[in-house]
């Protein structure tokens, strides 16, 4: 059988839960199938071969295609749904009736030491495949894991299944090639993009080198990769991409492959006494290991891969990242290829060729296969997804150190926001006020560091007329990096203390602004008037109808909205009634614990109209088609912050589903991460990661940084790539949803398409292994399928 696009893992499987949704709890999984690969070279000399394992549950062993063994198995028939044999009670149940963990020795089952029969092993590659199947769960151990008090919260401490440890041993001197431990040498191998790699990773000897396939559409982007490893440092790595041909005739440009290669958070620097000193402080002091060790750069743990790079280095090292037990680090390099398919592309397969040489590797050729679609993806700007991450200015200056509001800063900055305008995120932040710390000062602070946007000039009369001179070049950045807003946000306000719903704590102080003194050249700070006051409305009012008048020049007071961040509630009084004049029309913008669609203001419920909103309470559940929801008419954008559920070191495969995930459960957009939060070098020289404490503070809870500072600026790392991907899957099934509700289809193509989203969001809600950790094939389909509605719809 072909297993080529079965995912590679290591024991002991099934993982747990990467997150606490609840389609990615214990409890999914009915089988666990498992292959293993050898190399006989002469099976003659092959004298003796045992199997040892260590499972819950049943097992089921066979040895190229032959069964050898079935063990603690309730039947004796090839069956992939049959239950293993029943565990005692107290593997489930504690004797006062709650939920056991599990004890080891009641829990596990073993094989020691099993002779397979030499007379089912060939010459060549030979495989071991191995069944574990779940033994039942009594119902009194369910109910009890969904008991608050006495369970675990809905989540089943253990499953009776799983293959804990497995090994394959042979006689002396048999000739045999293992695939369990790096080869010697340069190897070039598969993997999708979606797979989470690691410096401990290596290809498996035993299976052939295949073409690339990516499946694409037209007006955006996809990737497939390939990977070169090698035991010693890699040197002079070259890659190169032909011109692609469809049969038809057409051609995509070499140049519409964009080759980059994943580099390590620990590229290859061994580490000093000094550095090991450090990284154990780093773990008890601030738990910001990575960031240490990757000098500010990356919050993923030491073996992972993170940004993308287009430069090659001259040499690849083998990777210096904390050893793990019984694996070897390497030289790695996960080589990306990612198509970008013109709007006006023929759709069709097209073919290429992939060239890849190193220093002691010879030429390797590998088919690059694209099929592309004949939907026409959205642009960026009409996106339904409404994402909202955290994207704050100062982090940017800081990593690269330099200064606030300069040309290499704004250059920056619109780098990030270009590349998340493409994962359908286009929220601006735009700080009026001066929000000043020193304690996280980095050691290249300036004066005019913590400045805002809008500078306010002292005249030779004493009194102070603004400046906005850097807030038109935010808006010029703006409009270069993502066309239109959504939202642009403007934070004139700040709070302080909690605004609970039910009493009102929290207050807007007097907030800081930038003042410049001509005389002086220096950028200070001075207290506003307190916002419950008649001055401020006089110090506030011309500010406003001045960036409200460029605002409205460029056709987006539609797509801006007052900000407000909180740990709970929303803006105080005095802060409203002082916007009310300032802006009537206004509409907010709330991220906040409790917010959710029909919040109300107690201060003010008539005139907080709340456009935009970034919850972290109200995540929702997926449900079948629940991005229908999506479709309906909406007073208000509600983001959900997803925290604890993905995470910087979350695999890509949840990378990739969460935007799904998002719109299933009825949501706008997935919000409150940080998309560019870079860490940064203090003064004592340690480096740090940047803080985010306004309101719910996700990212420190979900992502820090969706994006990768590379030695020019921002760029793509892995996990954007795959929630960008995710993104673009979202608004093909919205697209193909809003087709079925308008009954423009033949009833041919209505039915089956019908049939389709069914059977994608069942999937998907079962947490089913084909569209959760190898979707590339039903990914395809879901493409294939935009492409016939559009070809109906005309507009292909």
């Amino acid at each position: 059988m072909d297993d080529s696009d079965w995912p590679r893992v290591r024991l002991p499987q099934p993982a747990p839960p990467v997150s606490g949704r609840p389609q990615n709890k214990w409890g999914a999984t009915a089988t666990l199938c498992l292959r293993g690969k050898f190399e006989v070279k002469d099976p003659a000399q092959m004298k003796n071969c045992r199997l040892a394992l260590d499972y819950w549950g049943g097992v089921v062993v066979y040895v190229n295609g032959k069964e050898v063994v079935r063990r603690n198995m309730s039947g004796d028939k090839p069956d992939l749904l049959a239950l293993a044999e029943d565990y005692p009670k107290e593997a489930f149940l504690t004797a006062k009736g709650n939920c056991a963990t599990g004890v080891d020795k009641v829990i596990d089952r073993g094989l020691q030491s099993l002779a397979i029969p030499t007379a089912l092993l060939r010459r060549g590659v030979n495989v071991l495949a191995i069944e574990v199947h779940t033994a039942p769960l009594p119902l009194a151990y369910v109910k009890v894991a969904g008991d608050g008090d006495r369970g675990a919260g809905g989540m089943l401490p253990w499953m009776p299944i799983g293959l804990l440890r497995a090994r394959l041993t042979v006689s002396a001197g048999a000739a045999v090639v293992p695939n369990a431990a790096r080869p010697a040498g340069i190897q070039v191998w598969n993997s999708a993009p979606y797979e989470t790699l690691g410096v401990f990773d290596f290809g498996d000897p035993c299976e052939n080198l295949r073409p690339v396939v990516i499946h694409g559409a037209r007006n955006t982007a996809f990737s497939g990769r390939l990977v070169v490893s090698s035991d010693q440092p890699l040197k002079g790595l070259t890659v190169k991409v032909s011109e692609l041909a469809e049969a038809g005739g057409a051609k995509l440009a070499a140049s519409a492959v964009q080759v980059r290669y994943a580099v390590a958070v620990v590229p290859g620097e061994m580490l000093t006494t000094e550095q090991a000193g450090e990284m154990v402080m780093a773990q008890f002091r601030h738990r910001h290991t990575s960031i240490v060790f990757s000098q500010g750069k990356s919050h993923l743990p030491l073996d992972r891969f993170d940004g993308l790079l287009e430069t090659l280095p001259a040499e690849i090292p083998v990777s210096r990242a904390p050893v793990r037990k019984s694996l070897t680090g390497g030289a790695v390099a996960p080589l990306w290829f990612t198509v970008r398919v013109p709007k006006n592309a023929k759709a069709g397969t097209y073919q290429g060729q992939i060239t890849i040489s190193a220093a002691g590797l010879a030429a390797v050729s590998v088919p690059l296969r694209v099929s592309v679609s004949d939907w026409v993806v959205p642009d960026p700007r009409d996106f339904r997804l409404c994402n909202l991450p955290v994207q704050l200015d100062y982090p940017m200056a800081w990593h690269y150190e330099i200064p606030m509001w300069s040309d290499k800063h704004f250059e920056m900055l619109g780098k990030a926001h270009a590349l998340m305008a493409e994962a359908g995120a286009r929220n601006f932040n735009l700080t009026l006020v001066a929000e000043e710390d020193r304690r996280l000062a980095p050691a290249v602070i300036k004066t005019n560091d913590y400045a805002s946007v809008i500078r306010w000039i002292k005249q030779p009369d004493g009194k102070y007329k603004h400046d906005l001179t850097v807030f038109d070049k935010y808006l010029a950045m703006v409009a270069k990096s993502a066309g239109m807003p959504r939202p642009l946000l403007l934070k004139a306000w700040t709070c302080t203390g909690h605004n609970y719903s039910k009493k009102n704590i929290a207050n807007s102080p007097p907030p800081n602004v930038s003042v410049f003194d001509p005389q002086t050249g220096k950028i200070e700070t001075m207290k506003a008037p307190d916002p419950g006051t008649d001055e401020a409305v006089t110090f506030w009012r011309p500010v406003f109808d001045d960036i409200l008048k460029r605002i409205k020049e460029r056709g987006w007071l539609d797509a801006t909205a007052l900000s407000w961040t909180a740990f709970y509630g929303g803006p105080d009084d005095s802060t409203i009634r002082l916007s009310e004049k300032l802006w009537p029309e206004a509409v907010w913008f709330i991220c906040s614990h409790e917010i959710h669609r029909e919040w109300r203001s107690l201060n003010n419920p008539a005139w907080v109209k709340v456009r935009y909103g970034n919850t972290a309470y109200f995540y929702g559940e997926p449900s079948p088609r629940g991005y229908r929801a999506l479709l309906e008419p909406r007073p208000m954008f509600l983001a959900d912050v997803f925290r604890q559920n993905w995470r910087d070191y979350s695999p890509l495969t949840l990378q990739r589903r969460t935007p799904e995930d998002i719109a299933m459960s009825g949501l706008d957009g997935v919000g409150d991460f940080g998309s560019d939060l870079f860490g940064y070098r203090e003064p004592s020289g340690r480096f740090v990661r940047s803080e985010c404490n306004d309101g719910p503070s996700s990212p420190a809870q979900s992502h820090m940084s969706m994006l990768y500072p590379g030695p020019d600026g921002p760029v793509a790392t892995e996990r954007y790539e795959m929630f960008r991907e995710g993104v673009v899957m979202t608004e093909a099934l919205l697209f193909i949803e809003r087709a079925l509700q308008a009954k423009k289809l033949s009833p041919q193509l209505q039915q089956r398409a019908e049939q389709a989203l069914d059977a994608r969001s069942n999937a998907f809600i079962m947490d089913w292994f084909c569209i959760r950790d190898m979707p590339a094939a039903e990914d395809g389909k879901l493409l294939d399928l935009a492409g016939e509605v559009a070809r109906e719809l005309g507009q292909n």
